[in-house]
C-alpha cells in the first residue's frame, strides 16, 4: 500500500512538473487559479513583466499582487463568472496603470479548466489516507496575458502619420488655390488703402467729425486685418529660408505695437532685461510672427486686460515671453494650437500660428504656449543669439 501511495505521489509530480515545464516556455505571462481567484502557479514571464517576486505571489489572492494592483474590478467580476457560468474570456482588452511599470494595455484570455479524473482520483487516494476528507474533482482557471502597450502604441503612430500625409497633401492643395486667391485679393485691397488715404486727405474738415473718423479708423483696421490674413496664407504656402541681418528685437516688437491700434482697455507692459544683443534673424519675418501673437493676445481680451512683453537672455537664446490675462485655451484646444486651420474663432483662418511655429524653427529657435480657460495665455519664444551669418 505505501508502494502504491509512493508510486502515486511519483507520477503527480512528474505531471505537475511537467504541466509547470510548458508553463515556463510561455513567452506571455500566464497564472494558474483557483475558484477563488487565488494564485497557484505562475510563470517567469509574469514575474518580469509585472515586477513581482514568486515568494509574494504563489498562494496569494490575485487582488493582493503587487500592492493590490490588480484589483480591476471589470476584469474580477469576468474571472469570478468562469467556473460557475463555465464561461470562456477571449481576447478581453484591459487598460491599467501599474504602480511600478505604469500604464498598460493587456488582451486576457482565461478558460476553466478540470483536472482530469485519473489525477483527481489519485490526489484525492492520498488526501483521504492522511486526512480522511471526501474526494473533490479541483477547479482551476487558466489565465493568459499578453502585454500589447507597444503594439498600440506603435499602432496609434502609424495611424497618426497616415493621417498627416493625407492632411498634408490636402494642404499642399489648399495652400496652391490660396495663394493663387490671395495674391488676387492682394491688389484689391492695395486699391482700397490708398483710396481710403485719398479720401482722409479730400475730407480732411470733415474728417473731424467723430463719426466719419470712426469709420475711416474701422476701414484702416479692417485693411490690416485682411492684410494679415493675405500674408499668413501666402506664408504658409511657401515659408522662405530667412534672409539673416542683425536686428534688434525689442525694436521690431515696439514697431509692431506702433502698426497696431491695441485698445485703451488693454495695458501694455513691456519688460525688456537691459544690454539685450543683436541677432541674426529676418526682420520681415520677425515682424509677422510678433504681429500674429499680439493680435491674438488682443483678441482674446474683448473686455480689456493686461498684455506683457519680456525679453531676457537664456544661455545662448533671447527668451521672449508674451503673456495675456485673456480667455485662455481650453486643454483640448491646446495641443491642436499650431496645427494648420486649426482655430477657435469664427474670423481667420487659422493660419496665424502655423506660420509663427514655421518662421521660428526657421531660425532654429523654439516656440511653446502654456494657458488655462478664463485665466490667459503666455506664448515663449526662443531665438539663437548669433553675430554671423
Amino acid at each position: 500500500m505505501k508502494d502504491k501511495k509512493q508510486r502515486d505521489e511519483s507520477k503527480i509530480e512528474i505531471a505537475l512538473e511537467y504541466g509547470n515545464s510548458i508553463i515556463a516556455t510561455l513567452r506571455e505571462p500566464f497564472l494558474v487559479l483557483d475558484k477563488n481567484l487565488r494564485v497557484i502557479s505562475a510563470n517567469q514571464s509574469f514575474y518580469a513583466t509585472f515586477e513581482v517576486a514568486e515568494k509574494d505571489t504563489i498562494g496569494r489572492p490575485l487582488t493582493d499582487l503587487g500592492d493590490r494592483q490588480w484589483n480591476i474590478p471589470k476584469l474580477l467580476a469576468l474571472l469570478k463568472e468562469i467556473i460557475p457560468g463555465k464561461k470562456v474570456v477571449k481576447d478581453y482588452e484591459v487598460e491599467h496603470k501599474f504602480e511600478q511599470i505604469g500604464q498598460r494595455t493587456m488582451i486576457v484570455n482565461a478558460c476553466q479548466l478540470r483536472v482530469p479524473k485519473k489525477i483527481a482520483a489519485m490526489i484525492a487516494a492520498i488526501a483521504r489516507e492522511e486526512e480522511e476528507e471526501e474526494e473533490e474533482e479541483e477547479e482551476l482557471i487558466l489565465l493568459a496575458i499578453e502585454d500589447i502597450t507597444e503594439h498600440k502604441k506603435a499602432e496609434q503612430i502609424v495611424k497618426e502619420m497616415r493621417e498627416k500625409v493625407i492632411r498634408s497633401e490636402k494642404l499642399v492643395a489648399l495652400g496652391k488655390l490660396a495663394g493663387a486667391v490671395a495674391h488676387e485679393l492682394r491688389n484689391p485691397l492695395g486699391v482700397i488703402r490708398n483710396s481710403v488715404y485719398f479720401l482722409k486727405l479730400k475730407l480732411a474738415s470733415a474728417a473731424q467729425d467723430e463719426k466719419i473718423k470712426k469709420h475711416f479708423d474701422i476701414l484702416n483696421e479692417e485693411v490690416v486685418n485682411s492684410d494679415r490674413i493675405i500674408t499668413n496664407i501666402l506664408t504658409f504656402g511657401r515659408i522662405k529660408i530667412p534672409e539673416l541681418a542683425l536686428v534688434d528685437i525689442p525694436k521690431i516688437i515696439q514697431a509692431n505695437l506702433d502698426k497696431l491700434k491695441v485698445p485703451a482697455n488693454i495695458k501694455v507692459t513691456k519688460q525688456f532685461e537691459p544690454g539685450l544683443p543683436r541677432i541674426q534673424a529676418d526682420a520681415v519675418q520677425m515682424q509677422q510672427v510678433f504681429f500674429n501673437i499680439t493680435v491674438n493676445a488682443i483678441q482674446a481680451m474683448p473686455g480689456g486686460g493686461r498684455f506683457t512683453i519680456s525679453a531676457k537672455i537664456m544661455d545662448e537664446f533671447i527668451e521672449l515671453g508674451f503673456t495675456d490675462t485673456g480667455e485662455g485655451i481650453s486643454k483640448e484646444n491646446l495641443k491642436k494650437i499650431f496645427e494648420p486651420l486649426f482655430s477657435t474663432r469664427t474670423q481667420g483662418t487659422g493660419l496665424g500660428l502655423t506660420v509663427c511655429q514655421d518662421i521660428v524653427e526657421a531660425h532654429k529657435g523654439n516656440i511653446n504656449v502654456e494657458s488655462e480657460a478664463g485665466k490667459g495665455t503666455k506664448f515663449t519664444i526662443k531665438l539663437p543669439i548669433t553675430e554671423e551669418v
